[in-house]
């Protein structure tokens, strides 16, 4: 938990220097304005050190990512992080220490908990001087007599300084004479009156927290100097041009030969004296344009500087890939392994688990695009949220590489995740899979509109455990299966057929890829593929592709199955049932005993031609084969269990 503060800290704290810059250079551009306009302007850098969430605009003048450093920094095997300034990040990424093979810890674990100790360590002394010199400062004045209304004076003070946070009290030197006093009380009054006593204390909290900063340290002193000017302007503007003099050379008798105070968080006196003579000397009234000018400029900061970027399609993309590889912390996972993968689950219906599901991923997704990824179940992934699955998967990185973008506006992307799973025994092993994804924008957001593995997530499925399925195998034979292509708009099928067609070379989409072969086989042969590495282009509503300098039809594979009069739902078969009726059904049966009945119901179905009529006989055959004879059970089975294709 302390770790994840600390990077969160980290991140404001790199945020932070970024906005400290640019409000220094719009001090350089305010120069001749009043100091009240600069003053304000650190209130941006407040925020932004100590405020974790910002809302995003196209307005935003921060150019890079606002948080580089996630918290998948602890686990990642090759850490990395992201400013969005891609020769920054490779830079750093070459310096970060990577987790070895069969390592119990991740170093950078390691140096995240010593850094987090430091930091801890560095916040208590800070806090701990704090409380020190105000004690002392206390001590100080307890002989102090109360001169009028809060203002006390004390003989063995040199400097005027208000005390306090809830009910301030402003202390005087005793040797003050009667015009220095009303100078000096006027300027304490409107510390008080601007709330700088309650502000100074909240800088000094900041400046513990993000103590290991340089910027931080510059940005409390100057911050305290535009503070004293801008008061210091307040008096000169109530009292009028006439007291300049008169006010300087009190300034100049209460620090000469004296020194500073310290700094205490509920304390304050008196600033750096030459800078504020020299700034009172040369204030006058401003003109209307500097007003004006510096009203546009604070705005332009408080705007841009207090709101982070507008997060483009692909800062969407990688979010979705994040959450799709790791949904640990999903209500659908959470609910697929303590209900639907428990021993338990009669009580529960699926309608729950599909809500909690559309709940998860439908806002992320188009209906159409979520519907496809759920029927291919590209979503969710069982292998990764099983209850028993012995392994952890972390993401290394993503990478987005665009392809097109279409008419609509929609942005078409591949995509690389470079992957490591950890085991149990301590190992781990790095596994690179790809995809596409295309995005549209809706709503000034960005949502997937259309999402696919590529064939090569099967190296990783090897990694995990393997799910008991009871889904059949289907009826085509390999080589029956002519070539197929798997693009982002769906699967499509060689039907050997030329087409007389004039494709313009602005209509080609792109070349067939190896991962874009539709491989349900496992025994395509690639390299001796012709149409890898082949154009290919839309015509009407279907797709041809290059092969031997002819274009060749392929159509979908709904239609290709439909013409050739091929079944190919056996693909697809499976058993189901309300799990509302498992107890009613299979009674105290463990899941194995429940899985190895439906595989058998499943092989039965598969060798019946006419399996759809005799349904009640095959199932009546298998519960009897395995020793179920209660006639409740197996009418239950009877009405309750769904074959589907």
């Amino acid at each position: 938990m302390l770790d994840k503060v600390f990077l969160q800290v980290i991140n404001m704290s790199y945020i932070g220097s970024l906005v400290i810059l640019f409000v220094l250079a719009a001090r350089i551009l305010l120069k001749k304005a009043p100091k009240k306009y600069t003053y304000i302007l650190w209130i941006v850098v407040l925020c932004r050190l100590i405020v974790p969430i910002s809302f995003e605009s196209v307005l935003s003048l921060i150019p890079v990512n606002p948080t580089p450093i996630s918290n998948d920094i602890l686990y990642n095997a090759t850490p990395q992080i992201d400013t969005g300034i891609t020769n920054i990040d490779q830079s750093i990424a070459t310096s970060i220490p990577k987790a070895e093979v069969m390592a119990s810890v991740n170093p950078m674990q390691i140096w995240i908990r010593i850094g987090l100790l430091i930091w801890i360590a560095g916040m208590v002394i800070l806090l701990i001087y704090g409380i020190t010199t105000l004690i002392k400062m206390k001590r100080k004045v307890e002989d102090a007599s109360l001169y009028k209304d809060n203002i006390y004076k004390a003989e063995n003070i040199e400097s005027p300084f208000v005390l306090g946070l809830v009910q301030p009290k402003i202390y005087l030197p005793a040797f003050l004479s009667e015009t220095e006093e009303e100078y000096i009380v006027l300027h304490e009054r409107t510390h008080i009156k601007r709330f700088d006593h309650v502000s100074r204390f909240i800088s000094y909290l900041v400046l513990c927290i993000h103590w290991f900063n340089p910027l931080v340290w510059i940005t409390f002193w100057i911050s305290g100097e535009d503070m004293e000017m801008s008061c210091d302007e307040a008096v000169i503007g109530q009292l009028g041009q006439k007291v300049k003099k008169n006010y300087s050379q009190s300034l100049l008798n209460l620090t000469t030969g004296k020194r500073k105070l310290s700094m205490t968080p509920l304390a304050f006196g008196e600033g750096e004296t030459k800078g504020r003579i020299k700034n009172i000397i040369n204030f006058k009234k401003p003109n209307s344009y500097i007003i004006i000018i510096a009203l546009l400029i604070l705005g332009v900061v408080f705007i841009g500087l207090m709101t982070n970027p507008k997060k483009d399609s692909e800062d969407f993309a990688k979010a979705f890939l994040e959450i799709v590889t790791n949904p640990e912390d999903l209500e659908s996972t959470k609910y697929f392994r303590d209900v639907l993968y428990s021993e338990t689950t009669s009580q529960y219906s699926m309608k729950d688990y599909i809500d909690s599901l559309k709940k998860d991923y439908g806002y992320l997704m188009t209906d159409k695009a979520y519907d496809n990824a759920v029927s291919n179940r590209f979503i969710p992934w069982a292998e990764i949220i099983r209850e028993d699955t012995n392994n952890n998967i972390k993401v290394d990185s993503i990478d987005l590489f665009e392809m097109d973008v279409y008419d609509d506006g929609r942005v078409y992307y591949g995509y690389l995740l470079s992957l490591r799973v950890f085991f149990d025994d301590g190992g781990n092993e790095a596994v690179t899979v790809s995809g596409d994804i295309v995005m549209i924008e809706e709503n000034s957001s960005w949502i997937v509109d259309a999402f696919r593995w590529n064939s090569n997530y099967q190296d990783l499925n090897k990694l995990l455990l393997p799910i008991p399925t009871t889904e059949g195998t289907g009826i085509l034979e390999s080589e029956e299966i002519p070539e197929m292509i798997s693009l982002i708009e769906g699967v499509w099928v060689n039907t050997d057929k030329e087409i007389i067609v004039e494709i313009d070379e602005g209509e080609i989409i792109g070349e067939i890829r190896s991962d874009d072969i539709f491989d349900i086989t496992g025994k395509y042969n690639i390299e001796n593929s012709k149409i890898v590495g082949s154009n290919y282009a839309y015509f009407e509503d279907v797709l041809v592709v290059k092969i031997e300098d002819k274009w060749i039809l392929f159509s979908s594979i709904e239609e290709w199955a439909k013409d050739n009069n091929i079944d190919i739902s056996g693909g697809f078969m499976s058993i189901g049932y309300d799990l509302s009726h498992e107890a009613t059904i299979f009674g105290d049966l463990n899941k194995e005993e429940i899985n190895n009945i439906t595989e058998e119901i499943m092989a039965e179905v598969e060798e019946d031609d006419d399996y759809e009529k005799n349904k009640d006989l095959i199932i009546e055959k298998v519960f009897k084969d395995n020793v179920i004879t209660d006639p409740d059970k197996i009418n239950a089975a009877k009405s309750k269990l769904i074959i589907s294709n």
